[in-house]
């Protein structure tokens, strides 16, 4: 299955199947963040000189904590591109 075809199917699911999903996503996230840190040729993290996440950061440190989203450090792809 494409990922078209999985994105046209969500609507269609049950919060218990989307619940799965999530949790399988966050898994796999995981394990690919092991594999990254294991990886003695990955980049370093944070991105060194990377503007959009200076940006970022700035926003972050900006705002006052009960401003922030509550799930920023989990999502927080999510709101890169928007601070």
């Amino acid at each position: 299955m494409k990922i078209d075809e999985i994105l046209a199917e969500m609507p269609n699911l049950t919060p218990e199947e989307l619940d799965a999903i999530r949790a399988k996503s966050y898994e796999l996230e995981v394990k690919a963040i092991k594999q990254r840190l294991d990886d003695p040729d990955a980049k370093p993290w944070p991105p060194q000189g990377d503007p959009e996440w200076d940006r970022f950061m700035e926003w972050i440190e900006a705002e006052p904590d009960d401003h922030l989203p509550d799930d920023l450090a989990h999502n927080h792809d999510r709101y890169w591109k928007r601070a």
